[in-house]
């Protein structure tokens, strides 16, 4: 581990003690998982924002047409069609699929 010396508006040493002894943790915890969390969104945030990611793909359906897309989407779909589901996205025995957009 690494020894970082930090400063701090007395107002946050505060609340930090305060909220540190109401979580039960002492304050180089809660700075840790204070840093550890801020990491971690900028990470997530990073692979949102990449190439490929459901946010881009979004950006890039914005404004086609519904037609395209489902047609796009059925497409996808009948490829995989008859592939076993990935561990844990099995359906629940005894579901019967139900769409709004079915008759």
């Amino acid at each position: 581990m690494s020894v970082l010396n930090v400063r701090l508006p007395a107002s946050l040493h505060a609340e930090l003690k305060v909220v540190s002894g109401e979580e039960e943790v002492s304050m180089n915890q809660l700075i840790l998982l204070a840093v550890a969390e801020k990491l971690a969104a900028r990470r997530v945030q990073k692979q949102l924002e990449a190439p490929g990611t459901l946010a881009r793909r979004q950006q890039k359906i914005a404004g086609r047409p519904r037609a395209q897309l489902r047609g796009e989407f059925e497409s996808l779909m009948s490829a995989r069609a008859g592939q076993t589901p990935v561990e844990g996205d099995e359906l629940p025995a005894g579901f019967i699929a139900r769409s709004p957009h079915r008759e």
